[in-house]
């Protein structure tokens, strides 16, 4: 085991958990957004803080470009949220606004029209960009900083369930 890598994956986790609990705290709605942001924010703090700089920014992957077929991979990611959802909207698990809701509140849509006006919503370009700099700030600080550090010192079984572990615990908030 690399105690360094194993610290620095911990100081990771450690802070990024923080900010985010935090952020949360503050019932800030803008500063809550932010912290979606905290994984990429936590990188930076570490690359100032602690040394070796150079070869952390070569475990982090950003010097170099994928091949097509990843870019392929990640769009392909839509398919199972979008059947998660569903499965779970389905199950009543999620749910949707009422109409009766609906109709109550400022805007007066019927359920079909609402889905609809999220979905134009979530395409909309800021919104794009908005899930582009967000899951950016996320996968650098989950797979280009935490996850080879926990490899170096655990080996890949045990980093992907760490991982996942503080990756689930970042986004509990959230949901």
């Amino acid at each position: 085991m690399n105690k360094s890598f194993a610290f620095s994956g911990a100081a990771f986790s450690i802070l990024v958990l923080l900010l985010t609990l935090l952020a949360n705290l503050s019932k800030i709605t803008a500063l809550v957004a932010i912290s979606q942001l905290a994984p990429l924010i936590t990188v930076m703090l570490l690359l100032i803080v602690l040394p070796g700089r150079k070869e952390a920014l070569k475990l982090l992957g950003i010097t170099k470009i994928g091949g097509l077929k990843w870019y392929a991979a990640a769009l392909l990611s839509i398919v199972p949220i979008t059947v998660g959802f569903l499965g779970a909207w389905a199950f009543g698990i999620v749910d949707l606004p009422s109409a009766e809701f609906l109709a109550k509140g400022a805007a007066h849509f019927t359920v079909p029209q609402y889905v609809g006006y999220i979905t134009r919503n979530s395409w909309a370009p800021v919104m794009l960009i908005m899930m582009f700099i967000f899951s950016f700030g996320e996968e650098i600080g989950w797979r280009g900083y935490l996850q080879p550090r926990l490899t170096q010192a655990f080996g890949i079984k045990k980093s992907i369930l760490i991982t996942a572990a503080v990756w689930t615990c970042f986004h509990y908030p959230f949901i």
